[in-house]
């Protein structure tokens, strides 16, 4: 798989007003999703792959499951490096679940799997160390579905996106269990919040916020209505403080170090598929466009100067990471 960074300016083929360029950070990803900045301003990018060379039986029919999923690392000096490989995954890449999201502290690289076809490691948190590439520990988030079921639908589990408390508490989406779990070393997965099958969630984005909040936002199921779907704000003891809503399709939720809300609407739902996606600043004011015309967008993460990135084409071989202009 061929991944490079450039310095060059990018002219989007999809360009709305809003913006006139934007630069190019990585390509040639397979199927991105998270992404972050450690703190000496590394970039991680969790890629889901396109599934692999085993057929399996699933829920809804045969899938093609393997170990293409991988995490990718983008150094300070612009150099790329597949630093994890065969992780597992499953495809095709147009509709990948795998490899989901990345946090990186000073002594753990951890990663959130997604559903891949009951391939050992899916549906788990995986610790990771950040010197040897070895794997310390895997939390199982499925137990949760599997023993609770907490919204009465399907047994069925794809951990999307995860935050982490100062004190190392994990707050976690699970878009097929609709629901939030929480966990910490040393503890079960429980349930934080649940939501019905009738209420059509599938939380998918997460983040938490600056006043021991949680953001949640969610996907919304098919047919993904546009302005249908929204942004819950809950304390962590339990209880929801606020909602906004009007957003469309909501794949990740980013808090910035000012409180300020940012999300990514995955694109608008149509007859001939996916439109263009956005990132959109949320408050109780209303939504703002920060960044539109972008095809199938996905990770969101601030980076070292307090700029933004992006990841765009998410369900592709093609994928990439382009820079947010910020201020229009």
């Amino acid at each position: 798989m061929r991944k490079f960074v450039t310095l060059t300016i990018l002219v989007l083929l999809t360009i709305l007003p809003v913006m006139a360029q934007d630069a190019l950070v990585a390509e040639g990803l397979s199927s991105p999703r998270g992404i972050v900045y450690d703190s000496a301003g590394n970039l991680y990018i969790t890629e889901s792959g396109i599934g692999g060379d085993l057929q399996i039986e699933g829920m809804f029919g045969p899938m093609d499951v393997g170990g293409t999923g991988e995490l990718t690392r983008v150094d300070v000096d612009g150099r790329v490096e597949t630093i994890i490989h065969n992780l597992p995954s499953q495809g095709p890449a147009d509709s990948a679940r795998g490899p989901q999201d990345v946090l990186v502290t000073d002594n753990a690289i951890w990663l959130l799997i997604g559903q891949a076809g009951g391939l050992p490691l899916s549906q788990s948190i995986v610790k990771v160390d950040p010197t040897t590439l070895r794997i310390v520990s895997v939390a199982d988030i499925y137990a949760v579905e599997a023993a609770e079921n907490p919204d009465g639908d399907i047994v069925e589990s794809n951990p999307t996106a995860f935050d982490m408390t100062a004190d190392g508490v994990f707050y976690i989406a699970d878009a097929s269990c609709n629901c939030i779990v929480s966990w910490a070393e040393g503890s079960a997965p429980t349930v934080f919040a649940s939501w019905s099958v009738d209420e059509n969630p599938v939380p998918t984005g997460l983040a938490l916020g600056n006043e021991n909040d949680l953001y949640v936002g969610f996907l919304s199921g098919f047919p993904f209505p546009e302005g249908g779907s929204k942004i819950e704000r809950w304390s962590l003891d339990g209880e929801l403080l606020e909602t906004f809503e009007g957003l469309t399709a909501i794949v990740d939720v980013l808090v910035t170090d000012d409180g300020s809300v940012y999300a990514v609407e995955h694109g608008v739902f149509n007859d001939t598929g996916w439109g263009a996606g956005r990132v959109v600043r949320v408050s109780a004011g209303g939504i703002e466009t920060v960044l539109e015309g972008l095809n199938r967008p996905w990770g969101l993460a601030v980076t070292p100067d307090g700029g933004m990135v992006v990841v765009v084409d998410s369900v592709s071989e093609a994928g990439s990471v382009v820079s947010v202009p910020m201020g229009g």
